[in-house]
């Protein structure tokens, strides 16, 4: 988390899902403690009950919430009581055009590029194209296996509201890697301009 405040990340994902990935939640207050105010902490969730979510993003002290629903994406999703990101798998055909409903204020839709059923992480590009018909609609958070390298192309071809990256600020060892962060946030700045 600390690496990321310095490389300029405006946001600090810290995953309370099942996952590789996964933290407890005092390892999220203890990430959560080191982030400074301007920076927003999220807690990534998956598949779990509203009241979960919500009680343990207390727990954890995050700001914000990132939640993939599955099959419950496509209807409308439940409430909850922070920010919400919520994911949507991009390359789901259900998905293929914008779907309003899915956000409304206080709620961004994060197009994912991962199948349905895989939350995140992935690595894998997601189909830019229907992220920019998304993005022309609403505020979108565009993810899935963007890196340093192509994140600018990324920002150019679709216009996202935000960024989101996981797998590809990691090593080869599975850790973040803090150059890479560096990285990833100078060439998002970059494909701003």
């Amino acid at each position: 988390a600390e690496a990321a405040v310095a490389a300029g990340a405006d946001l600090v994902g810290v995953v309370l899902t099942k996952s590789k990935r996964q933290v407890t939640p005092a390892q999220a207050r203890a990430i959560v403690a080191a982030v400074p105010p301007e920076v927003v902490t999220v807690g990534i969730f998956a598949d779990e009950p509203p009241a979960v979510v919500d009680d343990l993003a207390a727990s954890a002290g995050v700001r914000a919430i990132q939640v993939a629903l599955g099959d419950e994406a496509h209807q409308a999703p439940p409430g909850f009581h922070l920010p919400t990101i919520v994911s949507i798998a991009s390359g789901d055909p259900a998905h293929a055009a914008p779907r309003p409903r899915l956000v409304f204020p206080g709620r961004l839709a994060m197009l994912e590029a991962a199948p349905n059923g895989v939350w995140g992480g992935s690595g894998q590009v997601g189909n830019w194209d229907v992220a920019a018909r998304w993005a022309a609609a609403m505020p979108i958070v565009l993810a899935g296996g963007l890196t340093p390298t192509n994140v600018a192309a990324a920002i150019r071809a679709v216009h996202p509201w935000s960024v989101d990256v996981s797998s590809g600020i990691e090593g080869p060892d599975g850790q973040k890697d803090p150059a890479f962060m560096r990285a990833f946030v100078q060439a998002a700045r970059g494909g701003i301009d």
